[in-house]
């Protein structure tokens, strides 16, 4: 039982040796578990809420499409005006 509380002790606080059979298995461990996550469990959650608001939000065609020129003035016509906003 002492041996077993050892070890953890060793492990919990990464107290082997570089190049010792220990040492490896606990590399490979921390490998495995970033390689073999989802990707799910590292994004935050907001980012996953707003990820959600963005698919459900339906983009309008008339937003995409440019809006048209303010009509001439009658009166500029006459005086030879040309349209300010141009």
């Amino acid at each position: 039982m002492k041996m077993i509380l050892v070890m953890l002790k060793k492990t919990l606080f990464w107290s082997y040796e570089r190049g010792t059979w220990q040492y490896d298995v606990l590399c490979v461990l921390i490998l495995a578990f970033i390689f073999f996550m989802p990707n799910d469990l590292f994004r935050s959650k907001s980012t996953r809420s707003e990820q959600a608001a963005a698919i459900a939000e339906p983009v309008r065609v008339d937003d995409q499409q440019p809006k048209p020129e303010p009509p001439v003035r009658s009166d500029a016509r006459e005086t030879g005006v040309s349209n300010p906003a141009k």
